[in-house]
C-alpha cells in the first residue's frame, strides 16, 4: 500500500500504525467519524453483550453458538463501525489425544 501513490487498501490497524500508513476516519452508527486511535475497539463487544444472539449479540456462554454473533456498526458514540472477532475451537475432552514432550 504505502509503495503506490494514492492507493487504498485495507489492513489491520495496529500493523498500519506500526507502519505509519494514514488513515481516514469511519463514520459509526451514532455518526459519528472516528479513525481507529481514536475509537473504543471493545466498545462493539461491550454493545453486543447487550443484545440477544438473534439480534447478533455474543451468547451467554462460551458452549452456545456464535454462528450469529456480529460486532459490525454496533451501536455507541466511540464504536469503531469495522469490528471482527477471531475464534479459536478447542476440543472440550482431549483425553484421547496423545501427550507429548
Amino acid at each position: 500500500i504505502s509503495s503506490t501513490p494514492y492507493s487504498i487498501g485495507y489492513i489491520d490497524s495496529g500493523f498500519g500504525h506500526r507502519l505509519g500508513l494514514q488513515e481516514i476516519k469511519l463514520k459509526n452508527r451514532a455518526g459519528k467519524f472516528l479513525d481507529s486511535k481514536e475509537a473504543d475497539l471493545g466498545a462493539a463487544a461491550t454493545a453486543a453483550l447487550a443484545q440477544t444472539p438473534a439480534q447478533g449479540g455474543l451468547p451467554a456462554n462460551a458452549t452456545q453458538s456464535f454462528a450469529q454473533v456480529s460486532l459490525l456498526d454496533k451501536d455507541g458514540n466511540t464504536t469503531w463501525p469495522i469490528t471482527l472477532m477471531s475464534y479459536m475451537y478447542v476440543e472440550q475432552n482431549l483425553t484421547s489425544k496423545e501427550q507429548n514432550g
